[in-house]
């Protein structure tokens, strides 16, 4: 699917609205939270923690957004653990 051509015909340069309907128009052709991440990132001209934080924080993707972030706080506690050679990993 080519998600590319489903922003740039839903949104509209500026329009809020039109950003949160071309993410939950993505959504639903398939696309996962990374895909519209890199579209926005970009189609927009945006680093890749803005588009993350813009995907993450859309009404698309708000009933996943509570596990990404316990699985990210998990996964950086995580590496945290390892980076300072810690045995047990809770």
């Amino acid at each position: 699917m080519d998600y590319k051509k489903i922003f740039k015909e839903t949104y509209h340069n500026g329009d809020i609205d039109s950003l949160e309907n071309a993410i939950s128009l993505m959504k639903e052709n398939g696309a996962s939270q990374i895909d519209c991440v890199k579209v926005l990132k970009n189609e927009l001209n945006l680093t890749l923690s803005e588009a993350d934080g813009i995907v993450l924080n859309a009404k698309a993707w708000s009933q996943e957004k509570e596990s990404v972030e316990k699985f990210r706080d998990h996964f950086f506690r995580l590496a945290i653990d390892l980076s300072k050679g810690e045995d047990s990993v809770s």
